[in-house]
């Protein structure tokens, strides 16, 4: 809680709206993914790994691109 307070001086107040949006809607998300897995995936190895860095280089393209940390 003081490391947002400390964001909301120095780094904005946008920042920090946008660093309290993440830390809730992450978990949330994660939540919901987790209680449907795709278990056609787990039988190809090369597949999940496609998938994955596919997911986590876009997830971070729109991090990065909207602002956020």
């Amino acid at each position: 809680m003081i490391l947002l307070l400390i964001a909301f001086l120095f780094v904005g107040k946008k920042f920090a709206l946008k660093t309290v949006a993440v830390s809730v809607l992450f978990p949330l998300m994660l939540d919901i993914l987790l209680r449907y897995p795709l278990t056609e995936l787990y039988d190809e190895p090369m597949l999940s790994a496609l998938f994955a860095g596919t997911l986590l280089g876009a997830g971070s393209g729109i991090v990065l691109r909207s602002g956020a940390s």
